[in-house]
């Protein structure tokens, strides 16, 4: 336990020596702890891209589930207008719950 932990803040400092100390040298303390808080939002930012990029798939994948069924339910081609108007309805509430009407 503990010396994993030692060796874990080893490799940390010595990559931080080897890597990055002198981009960041001449920062005082306020100037790191700015830059650290810059780091975090940004490093936030990006894993939020990747949670809404999955969320949207998973959402379009559900989406396409739903068609399928009605299709099968229905078994009727996919070119009829009434049957059309009504899958996309669902695909509307799925996809985008919002905007409905």
């Amino acid at each position: 336990g503990a010396n994993i932990a030692v060796t874990k803040e080893y490799n940390i400092r010595r990559h931080y020596e080897m890597k990055h100390h002198d981009k960041y040298k001449d920062l005082d303390i306020a100037q790191k702890r700015h830059k650290v808080e810059k780091m975090k939002r940004s490093l936030v930012s990006q894993q939020t891209m990747f949670t809404k990029a999955i969320s949207q798939s998973e959402t379009a994948v559900k989406a396409s589930f739903i068609v399928a069924a009605e299709i099968a339910k229905s078994a009727r081609p996919f070119n009829e207008g009434e049957f059309v108007k009504k899958c996309m309805i669902k695909v509307c509430n799925i996809v985008c719950p919002d905007k409905r009407q």
